[in-house]
């Protein structure tokens, strides 16, 4: 089902503020974060969790906040990437200029419009986050807490002492009750996909997407370019049969547009990964098949 609250997050990627311990947060200049190397973009292709190349978004607070710009940089523009909060971290009320996507991908991480009303996102959970809107972030765990972001602007934070309400809805799809739909009619049985941000048949858009255990697509293109995180499942990809790789929870994927390209769930379960498209969703070329 679809909840509606005040939500959340990111100090994480904010050129203005990094926390450095628990409970605490220190201001940095924005200059100095936003021009930092350690936020350009990763490469085209296929990261497995383990090889993620994670760094401190403000390199003079290495304890802080983590980050891997999977797709474009959070400087200069719209952005997708993972953000690693250490345990116990508190993040106060602020805003942002820009709206943006984001999904859980571990347990323990807290948002609300204020401190008082955060509460634990189970993970999987979806959101959107209106452009100016207040809020605040937590990770509750005794391990760091990790989400995707897909930003529709270049990263700032606004530090603010009450709330706002921003401009737009604020929608949550809880990891535990996802409100699946067929990804195309001709295959009630395939793919399943949850739009978080945007239309899939007009343009730019942000997704959940359930993939079917066995099941494997043809070697096709897009003409968009995508990001993508993988939430559950052993996912095999690449550019032929003979040279997919296998990714598995955490493991991340930058596919430039009009790239060869080709998808099997490989492991006993369903795979779930997030997306983020630059355009509409062309599935013309995509044929599936299944074990």
């Amino acid at each position: 089902m679809m909840l509606r609250f005040s939500m959340m997050t990111l100090c994480a990627l904010s050129a203005m503020a990094c926390a450095t311990t628990q409970a605490t947060t220190t201001e940095t200049p924005a200059a100095e974060a936003a021009t930092s190397p350690k936020a350009a973009p990763g490469p085209v292709g296929n990261t497995a969790a383990a090889d993620i190349p994670w760094a401190p978004f403000n390199p003079e607070q290495p304890e802080g906040i983590h980050v891997y710009a999977i797709k474009g940089n959070p400087a200069e523009g719209a952005f997708t990437a993972l953000v690693k909060m250490p345990a116990g971290l508190k993040v106060p009320m602020h805003t942002h200029d820009h709206a943006y996507s984001g999904v859980v991908l571990t347990d323990g991480f807290a948002a609300g419009a204020t401190a008082a009303d955060a509460q634990v996102l189970p993970k999987f959970t979806s959101w959107t986050q209106p452009a100016g809107a207040s809020h605040v972030n937590e990770c509750r765990s005794e391990s760091p807490c990790i989400f995707m972001v897909n930003f529709k602007g270049a990263v700032n934070m606004t530090p603010v002492e009450e709330t706002v309400a921003g401009d737009g809805a604020k929608t949550v799809a809880m990891g535990d009750a996802i409100p699946w739909k067929a990804a195309r009619e001709d295959m009630p049985e395939g793919p399943k996909m949850h739009a978080i941000h945007g239309n899939p048949k007009e343009g730019a858009f942000d997704a959940l997407v359930w993939f079917p255990a066995g099941m494997a697509t043809n070697i096709h293109t897009h003409s968009s370019a995508f990001a993508a995180v993988v939430l559950q499942g052993d996912h095999h990809r690449g550019a032929s049969a003979d040279t997919v790789v296998s990714l598995g929870p955490g493991s991340v994927w930058h596919e430039a547009a009009d790239t060869p390209h080709m998808e099997k769930c490989a492991g006993p379960e369903a795979c779930i990964f997030a997306i983020s498209f630059d355009g509409a969703l062309d599935t013309s070329q995509v044929k599936m098949t299944a074990e």
